[in-house]
């Protein structure tokens, strides 16, 4: 019984401690200036690469409002009021703002920032993979092993007879349908999952607070952050499944811009078997910058007039 008593009054102690030891102003301002500078970088790829002419002109003022939080926070004003001053600064003197108010407010435009651009995340990559679907989905039920191709494959045939029942540019594609089956299934997986992080209890209750901690504040950009990766994710396996499907088109694509395997493997700005309208899309999901890699390849636009002008052809025919 004694031990028990002496334990809880350990317990007990510590928990006071604990609660009488609160994060310094220095402290959270150095958290703060590291979460947000992590932030700005990444959102720096997201908006070079895909952004509107309205979010990379909020991105430049983010950028501002992070540098002058920053001075702040370099001259070590993390607070207002000193224990060390003679006399207290009165409630209604005007002071300058301090590094730990700067920081949060800039979080708080972060926050609105980041949902648009994980919405706007969310609509590219569900039509990324609604626009690939249809000739994946036709892929996956017509060259399995039970459609009625697969035995000609096995059969002689006497060319000066008949032709081949099979398309011999696609006929890969027997090899390659589990792949694409998996990727079109991930997808899609990844991106449900980047809608269900925005439906789960804590979300919900956290965003629908009007004041949150600095604490629920990161959740929720981590949590549109989250989406965002999710969605990549899904833009990938939307992007290996047009890598399959244009397979047949690599030997074109290598004599296009006379280079080699390598070079498409390590800058998809060469890899036309992404349709053009995502090549960005493509190059963010390797987090680089489109507008460098467009630089590398000579007359790029010129070059790729043709396939942009057949993209906008076939969208108006089947959209008349």
């Amino acid at each position: 019984m004694r031990t028990f008593i002496k334990l809880l009054a350990i317990i007990t102690l510590i928990s006071a401690w604990s609660g009488l030891s609160a994060v310094s102003p220095a402290v959270v301002s150095q958290e703060d200036y590291v979460y947000t500078l992590s932030l700005i970088r990444d959102l720096r790829i997201i908006v070079d690469n895909l952004g509107t002419d309205e979010q990379r002109k909020k991105y430049e003022e983010l950028k501002v409002k992070f540098q002058k939080a920053t001075e702040v926070h370099y001259g070590q004003n993390f607070a207002r009021g000193s224990f060390l001053e003679d006399e207290a600064i009165k409630p209604n003197e005007e002071t300058p703002p301090t590094s730990v108010e700067l920081y949060s407010d800039l979080k708080l435009e972060l926050i609105i920032f980041t949902k648009e651009i994980s919405d706007g995340y969310i609509v590219r990559t569900k039509e990324m993979l609604d626009t690939v679907s249809t000739q994946a989905i036709g892929v996956i039920m017509e060259y399995g092993k039970n459609s009625g191709l697969w035995k000609y494959f096995f059969r002689p045939i006497d060319p000066l007879v008949e032709k081949k029942p099979y398309d011999t540019k696609t006929y890969y594609y027997f090899f390659k349908r589990q792949k694409i089956e998996a990727n079109l299934k991930n997808g899609y997986k990844c991106l449900g999952d980047a809608r269900r992080l925005l439906e789960t209890p804590d979300y919900l209750y956290i965003s629908s607070k009007q004041k949150k901690t600095k604490r629920e504040i990161n959740f929720i950009i981590d949590t549109y952050m989250g989406v965002i990766k999710y969605c990549r994710q899904g833009k990938r396996d939307a992007i290996e499944i047009y890598h399959v499907l244009n397979e047949k088109n690599l030997g074109d694509i290598l004599n296009k811009y006379s280079i080699t395997m390598g070079m498409i493997t390590k800058y998809p700005i060469y890899d036309d078997r992404v349709p053009e309208k995502y090549k960005p899309d493509a190059v963010d999901v390797e987090k680089m910058l489109f507008r460098i890699e467009k630089a590398r390849v000579p007359d790029y636009d010129a070059k790729n007039k043709n396939e942009s002008a057949k993209a906008e052809e076939k969208k108006e025919t089947v959209n008349p």
